[in-house]
Protein backbone atom coordinates (compact mmCIF):
# COMPACT_ATOMS: atom_id res chain seq x y z
CA UNK A 1 0.00 0.00 0.00
CA UNK A 2 1.44 3.35 -0.97
CA UNK A 3 1.68 6.33 1.36
CA UNK A 4 -0.98 8.09 -0.73
CA UNK A 5 -3.33 5.11 -0.30
CA UNK A 6 -2.69 5.04 3.47
CA UNK A 7 -3.44 8.75 3.79
CA UNK A 8 -6.60 8.37 1.74
CA UNK A 9 -7.75 5.50 3.94
CA UNK A 10 -7.06 7.49 7.09
CA UNK A 11 -8.98 10.46 5.70
CA UNK A 12 -11.91 8.19 4.88
CA UNK A 13 -11.91 6.76 8.41
CA UNK A 14 -11.82 10.27 9.89
CA UNK A 15 -14.66 11.40 7.64
CA UNK A 16 -16.71 8.32 8.57
CA UNK A 17 -16.11 8.97 12.28
CA UNK A 18 -17.12 12.63 11.88
CA UNK A 19 -20.32 11.62 10.11
CA UNK A 20 -21.31 8.90 12.56
CA UNK A 21 -20.39 10.58 15.87
CA UNK A 22 -23.38 12.44 17.25
CA UNK A 23 -22.77 15.90 18.70
CA UNK A 24 -22.45 15.92 22.46
CA UNK A 25 -25.74 16.75 24.13
CA UNK A 26 -24.89 15.97 27.74
CA UNK A 27 -25.44 18.66 30.34
CA UNK A 28 -24.55 18.90 33.99
CA UNK A 29 -26.09 21.41 36.37
CA UNK A 30 -24.03 21.96 39.50
CA UNK A 31 -26.24 23.91 41.86
CA UNK A 32 -25.71 25.66 45.17
CA UNK A 33 -28.19 26.85 47.80
CA UNK A 34 -28.06 28.67 51.13
CA UNK A 35 -29.52 27.57 54.46
CA UNK A 36 -31.23 24.48 53.07
CA UNK A 37 -31.36 21.20 54.98
CA UNK A 38 -29.77 18.08 53.53
CA UNK A 39 -32.34 15.91 51.82
CA UNK A 40 -34.45 18.86 50.66
CA UNK A 41 -36.00 18.18 47.25
CA UNK A 42 -34.85 20.21 44.24
CA UNK A 43 -36.99 20.22 41.11
CA UNK A 44 -36.03 20.99 37.55
CA UNK A 45 -39.22 22.38 36.03
CA UNK A 46 -40.25 23.26 32.48
CA UNK A 47 -42.61 26.28 32.85
CA UNK A 48 -43.93 25.97 29.28
CA UNK A 49 -45.22 22.40 29.70
CA UNK A 50 -45.37 22.38 33.53
CA UNK A 51 -43.42 19.12 33.44
CA UNK A 52 -40.91 18.06 36.06
CA UNK A 53 -37.73 17.28 34.13
CA UNK A 54 -35.70 15.97 37.04
CA UNK A 55 -35.78 15.58 40.81
CA UNK A 56 -32.75 15.87 43.08
CA UNK A 57 -31.72 16.36 46.69
CA UNK A 58 -29.61 18.93 48.50
CA UNK A 59 -26.45 17.64 50.15
CA UNK A 60 -24.22 20.18 51.84
CA UNK A 61 -26.07 23.08 50.18
CA UNK A 62 -25.32 21.58 46.77
CA UNK A 63 -27.04 19.40 44.20
CA UNK A 64 -26.42 18.05 40.70
CA UNK A 65 -28.57 17.28 37.67
CA UNK A 66 -27.29 15.47 34.60
CA UNK A 67 -29.00 14.55 31.37
CA UNK A 68 -29.20 15.05 27.61
CA UNK A 69 -30.20 18.33 25.98
CA UNK A 70 -31.51 17.27 22.59
CA UNK A 71 -32.83 20.82 22.25
CA UNK A 72 -32.30 23.93 24.36
CA UNK A 73 -35.04 24.39 26.95
CA UNK A 74 -35.70 27.11 29.48
CA UNK A 75 -36.32 25.65 32.94
CA UNK A 76 -36.23 26.51 36.61
CA UNK A 77 -34.17 24.83 39.28
CA UNK A 78 -36.56 25.23 42.20
CA UNK A 79 -36.73 24.63 45.94
CA UNK A 80 -38.84 27.61 47.02
CA UNK A 81 -39.19 31.30 46.15
CA UNK A 82 -35.96 32.10 48.01
CA UNK A 83 -34.02 29.35 46.26
CA UNK A 84 -34.75 29.21 42.54
CA UNK A 85 -32.94 30.07 39.32
CA UNK A 86 -33.83 30.28 35.65
CA UNK A 87 -31.65 27.81 33.76
CA UNK A 88 -31.27 27.20 30.04
CA UNK A 89 -30.67 23.49 29.60
CA UNK A 90 -28.06 23.15 26.87
CA UNK A 91 -24.94 21.00 26.39
CA UNK A 92 -22.13 21.74 28.82
CA UNK A 93 -21.52 22.32 32.50
CA UNK A 94 -23.89 24.83 34.08
CA UNK A 95 -23.42 26.44 37.49
CA UNK A 96 -26.70 27.47 39.12
CA UNK A 97 -26.80 29.64 42.23
CA UNK A 98 -30.33 29.34 43.59
CA UNK A 99 -29.82 31.86 46.38
CA UNK A 100 -28.81 34.53 43.85
CA UNK A 101 -31.21 33.29 41.17
CA UNK A 102 -28.77 32.92 38.29
CA UNK A 103 -26.94 30.37 36.16
CA UNK A 104 -23.69 30.55 34.16
CA UNK A 105 -21.27 28.35 32.26
CA UNK A 106 -22.90 27.90 28.85
CA UNK A 107 -23.66 30.46 26.11
CA UNK A 108 -27.33 31.16 26.83
CA UNK A 109 -26.92 31.07 30.59
CA UNK A 110 -24.01 33.51 30.39
CA UNK A 111 -26.07 35.77 28.11
CA UNK A 112 -29.02 35.64 30.50
CA UNK A 113 -26.74 36.50 33.44
CA UNK A 114 -25.37 39.50 31.50
CA UNK A 115 -28.92 40.70 30.86
CA UNK A 116 -29.82 40.26 34.53
CA UNK A 117 -26.75 42.24 35.63
CA UNK A 118 -27.51 45.07 33.19
CA UNK A 119 -31.14 45.22 34.32
CA UNK A 120 -30.16 45.16 38.00
CA UNK A 121 -27.73 48.05 37.52
CA UNK A 122 -30.44 50.19 35.89
CA UNK A 123 -32.96 49.34 38.60
CA UNK A 124 -30.51 50.44 41.32
CA UNK A 125 -30.11 53.93 39.86
CA UNK A 126 -31.41 56.89 41.88
CA UNK A 127 -34.03 57.48 39.20
CA UNK A 128 -35.20 54.50 37.15
CA UNK A 129 -35.01 55.12 33.41
CA UNK A 130 -37.74 52.97 31.84
CA UNK A 131 -36.57 53.82 28.32
CA UNK A 132 -33.04 52.62 29.13
CA UNK A 133 -34.40 49.37 30.53
CA UNK A 134 -36.47 48.80 27.40
CA UNK A 135 -33.45 49.56 25.19
CA UNK A 136 -31.39 46.92 27.01
CA UNK A 137 -34.15 44.34 26.63
CA UNK A 138 -34.45 45.11 22.90
CA UNK A 139 -30.67 44.80 22.48
CA UNK A 140 -30.58 41.37 24.12
CA UNK A 141 -33.70 40.27 22.27
CA UNK A 142 -32.17 41.18 18.90
CA UNK A 143 -29.10 39.10 19.77
CA UNK A 144 -31.16 36.08 20.81
CA UNK A 145 -34.43 36.22 18.88
CA UNK A 146 -33.91 32.80 17.28
CA UNK A 147 -33.35 30.97 20.58
CA UNK A 148 -35.32 30.29 23.79
CA UNK A 149 -33.83 33.31 25.59
CA UNK A 150 -35.22 35.57 22.88
CA UNK A 151 -38.62 33.89 23.17
CA UNK A 152 -38.62 34.37 26.94
CA UNK A 153 -37.63 38.02 26.49
CA UNK A 154 -40.37 38.58 23.94
CA UNK A 155 -43.09 37.50 26.35
CA UNK A 156 -41.99 40.30 28.73
CA UNK A 157 -40.87 42.89 26.20
CA UNK A 158 -44.12 43.13 24.25
CA UNK A 159 -45.87 44.68 27.27
CA UNK A 160 -43.46 47.63 27.17
CA UNK A 161 -43.44 48.21 23.41
CA UNK A 162 -45.58 50.82 21.72
CA UNK A 163 -47.85 49.78 18.88
CA UNK A 164 -45.41 51.19 16.32
CA UNK A 165 -42.44 49.43 17.94
CA UNK A 166 -44.33 46.16 18.12
CA UNK A 167 -45.40 46.20 14.47
CA UNK A 168 -41.92 47.21 13.33
CA UNK A 169 -40.18 44.43 15.29
CA UNK A 170 -42.64 41.81 14.09
CA UNK A 171 -41.83 42.66 10.46
CA UNK A 172 -38.26 41.37 10.87
CA UNK A 173 -38.92 38.75 13.55
CA UNK A 174 -38.24 35.05 12.87
CA UNK A 175 -41.16 32.64 12.67
CA UNK A 176 -40.78 31.48 16.27
CA UNK A 177 -41.57 35.05 17.36
CA UNK A 178 -44.12 35.89 14.66
CA UNK A 179 -46.14 32.82 15.68
CA UNK A 180 -46.17 33.77 19.35
CA UNK A 181 -49.71 33.10 20.55
CA UNK A 182 -50.33 36.46 22.28
CA UNK A 183 -49.17 38.72 19.43
CA UNK A 184 -52.64 39.34 18.01
CA UNK A 185 -54.12 40.15 21.40
CA UNK A 186 -51.21 42.46 22.18
CA UNK A 187 -51.46 44.26 18.83
CA UNK A 188 -55.13 44.97 19.51
CA UNK A 189 -54.35 46.31 22.98
CA UNK A 190 -51.42 48.40 21.80
CA UNK A 191 -53.49 49.97 19.03
CA UNK A 192 -56.15 50.91 21.59
CA UNK A 193 -53.42 52.31 23.82
CA UNK A 194 -52.09 54.40 20.93
CA UNK A 195 -55.56 55.71 20.10
CA UNK A 196 -56.05 56.79 23.71
CA UNK A 197 -52.55 58.12 24.27
CA UNK A 198 -51.49 61.53 25.52
CA UNK A 199 -53.15 64.22 23.44
CA UNK A 200 -56.14 62.08 22.43
CA UNK A 201 -59.72 62.59 23.63
CA UNK A 202 -60.89 60.28 26.37
CA UNK A 203 -63.33 57.48 25.52
CA UNK A 204 -66.53 57.59 27.50
CA UNK A 205 -68.13 54.49 28.99
CA UNK A 206 -71.19 53.57 31.02
CA UNK A 207 -70.85 52.56 34.66
CA UNK A 208 -72.71 52.18 37.93
CA UNK A 209 -72.11 54.21 41.06
CA UNK A 210 -70.88 52.43 44.17
CA UNK A 211 -71.62 54.03 47.54
CA UNK A 212 -71.37 52.18 50.84
CA UNK A 213 -72.48 55.18 52.92
CA UNK A 214 -75.60 56.35 51.08
CA UNK A 215 -77.96 53.82 49.50
CA UNK A 216 -79.67 56.56 47.47
CA UNK A 217 -76.42 57.20 45.64
CA UNK A 218 -75.59 53.53 45.11
CA UNK A 219 -76.13 51.53 41.89
CA UNK A 220 -77.07 54.53 39.74
CA UNK A 221 -76.35 54.77 36.03
CA UNK A 222 -73.47 57.10 35.27
CA UNK A 223 -70.59 57.66 32.84
CA UNK A 224 -67.01 58.78 33.00
CA UNK A 225 -68.09 61.68 30.81
CA UNK A 226 -70.36 62.97 33.56
CA UNK A 227 -67.32 63.50 35.77
CA UNK A 228 -65.17 65.00 33.01
CA UNK A 229 -68.04 67.39 32.19
CA UNK A 230 -67.63 69.04 35.59
CA UNK A 231 -64.88 71.12 34.01
CA UNK A 232 -61.88 70.15 36.13
CA UNK A 233 -58.92 67.85 35.49
CA UNK A 234 -59.76 64.29 36.50
CA UNK A 235 -57.46 61.64 37.96
CA UNK A 236 -58.88 58.28 36.87
CA UNK A 237 -57.77 55.16 38.76
CA UNK A 238 -58.57 51.80 37.15
CA UNK A 239 -58.33 49.33 40.02
CA UNK A 240 -59.76 46.18 41.60
CA UNK A 241 -60.33 45.08 45.19
CA UNK A 242 -58.10 41.98 44.86
CA UNK A 243 -55.15 43.90 43.38
CA UNK A 244 -52.38 44.50 45.94
CA UNK A 245 -50.57 47.24 43.98
CA UNK A 246 -53.94 48.97 43.45
CA UNK A 247 -54.57 49.05 47.17
CA UNK A 248 -51.07 50.43 47.81
CA UNK A 249 -51.57 53.27 45.32
CA UNK A 250 -54.84 54.16 47.02
CA UNK A 251 -53.33 54.06 50.52
CA UNK A 252 -49.97 55.67 49.80
CA UNK A 253 -50.61 58.12 46.95
CA UNK A 254 -54.22 58.79 45.94
CA UNK A 255 -55.43 59.20 49.52
CA UNK A 256 -52.77 61.90 49.96
CA UNK A 257 -53.31 63.77 46.70
CA UNK A 258 -57.12 63.74 46.64
CA UNK A 259 -57.52 66.02 49.69
CA UNK A 260 -54.47 68.07 48.70
CA UNK A 261 -56.04 69.03 45.35
CA UNK A 262 -59.67 69.13 46.49
CA UNK A 263 -61.58 71.78 44.56
CA UNK A 264 -58.97 71.89 41.82
CA UNK A 265 -58.90 68.31 40.56
CA UNK A 266 -61.54 65.60 40.64
CA UNK A 267 -60.66 61.99 41.43
CA UNK A 268 -62.61 58.89 40.42
CA UNK A 269 -61.91 55.21 40.92
CA UNK A 270 -63.08 52.83 38.23
CA UNK A 271 -63.46 49.30 39.60
CA UNK A 272 -62.75 46.78 36.85
CA UNK A 273 -62.19 43.03 36.58
CA UNK A 274 -64.11 42.46 39.81
CA UNK A 275 -65.85 39.22 40.74
CA UNK A 276 -68.72 41.14 42.34
CA UNK A 277 -69.68 44.63 43.47
CA UNK A 278 -69.66 43.28 47.04
CA UNK A 279 -65.89 42.83 46.74
CA UNK A 280 -65.60 46.46 45.65
CA UNK A 281 -67.72 47.67 48.57
CA UNK A 282 -65.69 45.65 51.08
CA UNK A 283 -62.47 47.19 49.78
CA UNK A 284 -63.99 50.68 49.92
CA UNK A 285 -64.71 50.19 53.62
CA UNK A 286 -61.18 48.93 54.24
CA UNK A 287 -59.28 51.59 52.26
CA UNK A 288 -58.93 55.38 52.79
CA UNK A 289 -61.08 56.27 49.77
CA UNK A 290 -62.68 59.72 49.84
CA UNK A 291 -63.51 60.03 46.12
CA UNK A 292 -66.33 58.58 44.01
CA UNK A 293 -66.07 54.97 42.89
CA UNK A 294 -67.84 53.63 39.82
CA UNK A 295 -67.84 50.05 38.60
CA UNK A 296 -67.55 49.29 34.91
CA UNK A 297 -67.75 45.66 33.92
CA UNK A 298 -66.53 42.42 35.39
CA UNK A 299 -63.83 39.99 34.31
CA UNK A 300 -65.10 39.55 30.76
CA UNK A 301 -65.99 43.11 29.81
CA UNK A 302 -65.39 46.73 30.71
CA UNK A 303 -63.59 49.81 29.41
CA UNK A 304 -60.01 48.60 29.83
CA UNK A 305 -60.03 47.15 26.30
CA UNK A 306 -60.94 50.57 24.88
CA UNK A 307 -57.87 52.04 26.56
CA UNK A 308 -55.55 49.10 25.88
CA UNK A 309 -55.00 48.57 29.59
CA UNK A 310 -53.20 45.27 30.18
CA UNK A 311 -52.57 45.63 33.90
CA UNK A 312 -53.84 47.52 36.92
CA UNK A 313 -53.56 49.85 38.66
CA UNK A 314 -53.63 52.11 35.64
CA UNK A 315 -53.91 55.77 36.58
CA UNK A 316 -54.41 58.53 34.04
CA UNK A 317 -55.01 62.27 34.07
CA UNK A 318 -57.71 63.75 31.84
CA UNK A 319 -57.71 67.50 31.29
CA UNK A 320 -60.76 69.69 31.81
CA UNK A 321 -61.20 69.71 28.02
CA UNK A 322 -61.40 65.91 27.89
CA UNK A 323 -57.89 65.44 26.52
CA UNK A 324 -55.73 62.70 28.02
CA UNK A 325 -52.74 64.40 29.61
CA UNK A 326 -50.86 61.46 31.13
CA UNK A 327 -51.13 57.69 31.45
CA UNK A 328 -49.52 54.97 33.53
CA UNK A 329 -49.01 57.22 36.55
CA UNK A 330 -47.80 55.81 39.87
CA UNK A 331 -46.73 57.38 43.15
CA UNK A 332 -45.13 60.81 42.89
CA UNK A 333 -45.71 60.83 39.12
CA UNK A 334 -49.39 61.48 39.87
CA UNK A 335 -48.54 64.69 41.69
CA UNK A 336 -46.10 65.76 38.97
CA UNK A 337 -48.76 65.33 36.28
CA UNK A 338 -51.34 67.27 38.31
CA UNK A 339 -48.91 70.13 38.97
CA UNK A 340 -47.96 70.32 35.29
CA UNK A 341 -51.62 70.43 34.22
CA UNK A 342 -52.57 73.09 36.75
CA UNK A 343 -49.55 75.19 35.81
CA UNK A 344 -50.46 74.98 32.12
CA UNK A 345 -53.98 76.22 32.74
Amino acid sequence: MTMKTILSSLAAVALFAACTTAPKTEYTINGTTEGVDDGTTVLLLNPATRDTLAVGEVNGNAFTFTGNADSTVMAYAFIDRSNMAQVFIEPGTITANLAEGNATGTPLNDENKALSDAHKALMQADEIDEDAIKAVMIEFFNRNKTNPLGEALWSDLIYDLTYDELTSMLETAPDNIKNYKSNERMLTAKLAEKNTGVGQKFIDFAAKTVDTKNAKKDNLDTTLGAIVAQGKPVVVDFWASWCGPCRREISEALSVYAPEYAGKVNFVGVAVWENSVDDTKKAMDELPISWPIIIAGGRADGPTADYGIMGIPHIMLIGADGTIKARGLRGAKIKEAIEAELAAN
